[in-house]
């Protein structure tokens, strides 16, 4: 049986060490990357959603692997072990904590997201960004020397 861990929320939100690190210090690859994967996501995460929701195992599990894998990549670690948390879920057939896991994936996400979108504004956006004002964002944020430990957690 899975169990759902505290220890996920005490990882940080964002790392851009880590990815940072994974792709040689390239700011504009950074950028391009954060807006692809900010693109991205929510159409995994609705495609996620509806196999949950119709408790289609397979497809939790293979949608799960692919945003754990981006999200790794990405440096959300809380992504990430969210992520992780359903893929095992799904591979194991365990319905039991699917809605609440799947929450907290979505929580972690939209708080990584939010955090990479009013990074570089003062208010946070009524709409989707585009693909340029996402750059933006990223060129911010990885300029920005104190972001890699940011976190939900950050007391101060």
């Amino acid at each position: 049986m899975m169990t759902v861990s505290s220890g996920v929320v005490q990882l940080p939100i964002f790392d851009t060490e880590d990815l940072m690190g994974r792709i040689g210090h390239d700011e504009e690859l950074a950028c391009e990357l954060m807006a692809m994967y900010l693109q991205d996501m929510p159409q995994l995460l609705d495609d996620l959603s509806q196999a949950v929701d119709s408790k289609n195992f397979e497809k939790i599990a293979i949608t799960a692997h692919s945003i754990k894998g981006a999200s790794a990549n990405m440096g959300a670690p809380q992504v990430k072990e969210w992520a992780f948390c359903l893929e095992m879920a799904g591979k194991a057939g365990e319905a039991k904590d699917l809605e609440l896991l799947f929450f907290e994936l979505n929580r972690s996400y939209s708080m990584f997201s939010a955090y990479c979108q009013c990074s570089s504004q003062k208010s946070p956006p009524l709409s989707p960004l585009s693909l340029e004002e996402l750059k933006g964002a990223s060129k911010f944020i990885f300029s920005s020397p104190d972001v890699s430990s940011w976190s939900e957690n950050t007391k101060g």
